[in-house]
């Protein structure tokens, strides 16, 4: 694009923006607006420089047809150092809204300013001129998205450092699993809350739908698991710690909950471990016999550890299938069968 002209273009209150040849930066003549530099700032600058692009947006995009260029938005939103930044501290204020230092009005505030600075951004890329709908919905697609995954890692976070304190009492090490569904119906919540964010902001900047479940379906932030809380879950405790895994991660787990489980506790006789559990407000726990001879007493569901020491227990009974879909093992098994290379729903070998 021929920048002299896009500098003619971009003349309003007086004030003239040159492109720069990395298109990177505004600079001003008459005012000092602060540079916004390729990487995340939540600047007091930022609010005139948008202040100042909003009134070149059409100008740009007229220039542009003329010229015979096209502005065209990034295959990757969050492709740049800005977008990298940007993610980090999203993953920030999630992990402060679990630790209950950030309540919902003060995300719903931080979900519109980072859809708001995303397009602030683009536009000072000459990606869009800000006025496009489908730019506009695949900026907020991306800031939903990124919201979504760090939701469920958040809540997953929350969940594994509350099992590493109850670690802490049986010798610490990492032969541990725990699971506490209070986190996944606190996910569940806030993913409710993160669409609803993503309503008003189509509201605010008059955009057809947005289909979050589609988003999530075919997002590419999946190497630490999926979007939902137990394929994370997954990763966590089957793919690094070899410890846990569930077989199908689309169940929803009873409420209240947890289990903590842990294979070489101290002061347990040799080869045994140790199990707790809380369901419909009963309290628990038991051994876990490892012989360490064959890949059936290396591993077993809840259920079947349910059975042997509560045979008669119609608590247990009530979730029988669901505490089929749980397994524990050992690390010898999770090292023998590469259970923590496998994605994905998976049964494991018995």
């Amino acid at each position: 694009m021929d920048t002299a002209g896009l500098e003619q273009v971009c003349c309003t209150d007086g004030v003239r923006v040159h492109a720069g040849m990395d298109m990177h930066v505004g600079q001003t003549e008459k005012k000092d607006v602060k540079a916004m530099w390729d990487s995340f700032e939540r600047s007091e600058g930022s609010d005139e420089w948008y202040a100042l692009m909003a009134n070149c947006y059409d100008k740009m995009g007229r220039y542009a047809e003329t010229a015979g260029a096209s502005m065209e938005m990034p295959s990757v939103v969050f492709g740049d150092r800005f977008g990298w930044d940007m993610q980090h501290d999203i993953a920030s204020h999630m992990d402060d809204y679990y630790k209950g230092n950030l309540d919902e009005g003060g995300l719903r505030d931080y979900f519109m300013e980072c859809c708001e600075n995303m397009r602030r951004h683009q536009v000072k890329q000459f990606h869009t001129n800000g006025n496009t709908e489908a730019d506009n919905r695949r900026i907020v697609s991306a800031v939903y998205e990124i919201f979504a995954k760090e939701n469920v890692r958040a809540a997953n976070h929350a969940n594994y450092n509350e099992g590493a304190a109850i670690n802490e009492g049986y010798g610490s090490g990492s032969d541990w699993a725990y699971y506490n569904a209070d986190y996944y119906y606190k996910w569940e919540e806030t993913r409710g809350m993160l669409q609803d964010f993503t309503a008003s902001m189509e509201e605010a900047w008059g955009l057809s739908r947005i289909d979050t479940d589609e988003v999530e379906k075919n997002s590419v932030y999946t190497l630490d698991g999926g979007m939902d809380f137990n394929s994370v879950w997954n990763f966590h405790f089957r793919n690094q710690a070899g410890s846990g895994n569930i077989e199908d991660a689309s169940f929803a787990p009873p409420e209240r909950f947890n289990f903590f489980f842990k294979e070489a506790p101290k002061d347990a006789p040799q080869w045994t471990g140790i199990l707790s559990l809380t369901l419909d407000g009963n309290d628990f726990k038991m051994y876990v016999p490892f012989d360490y001879n064959s890949y059936r007493t290396e591993i077993f569901d809840l259920d079947e550890l349910f059975e042997k020491r509560f045979p008669n227990d119609k608590v247990h009974k009530k979730y029988t299938d669901f505490l089929k879909n749980i397994t524990v093992f050992s690390r010898v098994y999770a090292s023998n069968t590469g259970i923590w290379n496998v994605a994905g729903n998976y049964r494991p070998r018995r």
